[in-house]
């Protein structure tokens, strides 16, 4: 059996003590500097946190101030695509008239071309006739 003497004060005070110093010169420091290391990074965890909740913000801010001005940009190619397509109507229709200008100064020269080659061609056919009666008369 165990048995209660001087020793076991002994042991238990040495017990107590190396407890003591340990505490005092070993847990308590330790457990400031792990305290103090979770404090630095619970504050740069959160820091992190908010930089990042900024930089989304932004990045929202940022994507849709871009997709507005693609939205004007779009709008912006519409108008041109519009103007150059009117632009475009009004030339053709320019062409057009033009162009049936100068189909009736053509229809009109050829018809006095024609007119002119009809008058040439009765008065040769006359001409013609003229000579062929007098020869068929001076056979006669």
């Amino acid at each position: 059996m165990l048995k209660l003497d001087w020793t076991l004060l002994a042991a238990g005070t040495v017990f107590l003590v190396t407890l003591w110093a340990l505490n005092v010169l070993l847990f308590r420091p330790l457990w400031r500097v792990l305290d103090e290391r979770r404090a630095r990074s619970e504050d740069t965890r959160a820091d992190a946190a908010g930089k990042l909740d900024y930089e989304r913000a932004l990045s929202e801010e940022c994507e849709a101030r871009l997709k507005g001005e693609k939205q004007k940009g779009y709008q912006l190619s519409e108008a041109v695509r519009r103007e150059a397509v009117e632009a475009r109507q009004v030339r053709l229709a320019q062409a057009r008239e033009h162009a049936e200008a100068r189909l009736t100064e053509a229809r009109e020269k050829v018809r006095l071309e024609v007119e002119s080659a009809r008058v040439e061609l009765k008065r040769s056919a006359e001409e013609m006739a003229r000579v062929i009666a007098d020869r068929i008369l001076e056979r006669a």
